[in-house]
């Protein structure tokens, strides 16, 4: 079935921020997370079987969404999350869940994060129907009624603000005695629900009104949500002082929207300063968004060497040659070669390779490129890949001719 983008995300279980403009395909290979992970799982919970095509035009397909088959690998989990580097997912197939009838959206004041997460974890335990569990604090609110035109909530301002979402006949009811004599707005229709919605959809928006900012999306067990929600903004002080910090997030799945506004240059500091708290209270860089290239150098913090290298040795399974997503997650890469020029004898050219200490010119070229000048020398065509230590060499490359030089780097 063809639908346009957006148009059968709108109506799956997960409530993404980009589901208007979103794919399927791409929410696969992201294992797209959202609003409603607490009651239904992020994408990869959705799967029910999967199509796809890997690099060298291969198509696996099973689709056939049985609830019991044991028959081998489950690679449609595999591909979920993947970040488009392993396949190119063409089809899948989903679960579909009732839709929610007598939808209930409380917003509520609380005085403070501790509270904040205790109410959570209440609604989590005696809210039968509950959908969403939701935060944001005041910093965040006071800049979208100042920029946005959002009128404030409540009558009185709060310190943090917990939106919690429950269906079922018993919704309202079980809500009201979780809430209690807080103070809270309620939406019942449809209108009022998406008005509540607002508060929290928009603040993605929040930081960008005071400046260009680094975003980044992290979780941490339960039993540490309070302290990297109320910690987040002091651990980005301790590199930059004058930075703006704005939290908002998923906190019964223990996930925190860290949005930071630099004061100082936004060169790796602040991520690194979020990253590494996150890493010390046994979390995760990356709750929904994956890793990407921005936040590779701080894959070693989430993922062990040796689990790293499994990485690298899946990749290299499906997609030998790098050719899908090649910055994206750890793979071993093809092999280097360089121009080898008439000023060195070939005696000198060492087999299999140069020792990881000889300074080279990284630069491949095919056969065709063998009118390339190493300065005034002209070049011989060898085929010697670089030593074994620096990159596992790939089949595939060596049937191409490829020319060698180990002149210092800056010759050319």
């Amino acid at each position: 079935m063809m639908t346009p983008p957006g148009a059968l995300l709108r109506s799956l279980p997960i409530l993404i921020a980009s589901r208007d403009s979103a794919t399927v395909g791409g929410a696969v290979a992201t294992n797209a997370g959202g609003l409603r992970v607490l009651r239904f799982g992020p994408m990869r919970a959705q799967l029910r079987g999967i199509e796809a095509v890997l690099a060298d035009g291969t198509v696996v397909s099973h689709l056939a969404g049985l609830v019991k088959d044991n028959t081998g690998y489950d690679y449609p989990s595999l591909l979920a999350g993947s970040e488009g580097t392993l396949a190119v997912v063409t089809g899948a197939r989903l679960r579909l869940v009732p839709r929610p009838r007598d939808t209930v959206t409380v917003l509520a004041g609380v005085g403070g994060l501790d509270e904040l997460h205790a109410l959570a974890r209440r609604a989590v335990r005696e809210v039968p129907g509950l959908v969403s569990a939701e935060f944001f604090t005041r910093t965040g609110l006071d800049i979208l009624v100042a920029h946005a035109g959002l009128a404030p909530p409540l009558a009185v301002p709060a310190a943090a603000y917990l939106l919690l979402e429950a269906s079922g006949p018993g919704a309202f009811g079980d809500l009201a005695d979780l809430i209690g004599d807080r103070e809270a707005a309620v939406g019942e229709s449809a209108a009022d629900r998406a008005r509540l919605w607002s508060y929290r959809e928009r603040h993605p928006e929040a930081a960008g009104f005071l400046g260009v900012p680094v975003k980044l999306d992290v979780s941490v067990p339960a039993a540490q949500w309070v302290r990297l929600a109320s910690s987040a903004a002091a651990v980005v002080a301790d590199v930059d002082p004058g930075a703006e910090v704005i939290t908002f997030g998923h906190v019964a799945d223990g996930n925190v929207h860290v949005n930071i506004v630099p004061a100082a240059a936004a060169d790796g500091r602040h991520e690194d300063a979020v990253f590494r708290f996150v890493a010390s209270l046994g979390g995760s860089i990356s709750a929904e968004h994956g890793i990407g290239a921005l936040k590779a150098p701080w894959l070693p913090l989430a993922r062990t060497e040796a689990e790293r290298a499994l990485f690298a040795r899946i990749r290299s399974a499906l997609d030998p040659a790098g050719t899908l997503n090649p910055n994206v997650l750890p793979w071993s890469r093809k092999p280097q070669f360089s121009i080898f020029s008439a000023s060195c004898a070939p005696a000198a050219m060492p087999v299999g390779g140069l020792p990881r200490t000889t300074p080279i010119s990284v630069r491949p070229f095919r056969a065709a490129s063998n009118s390339r000048q190493c300065r005034a020398e002209s070049v011989y065509p060898v085929l010697i890949p670089m030593a074994p230590e620096y990159e596992p060499i790939s089949p595939s490359v060596l049937s191409h001719q490829y020319w060698w030089c180990p002149c210092p780097f800056g010759r050319w």
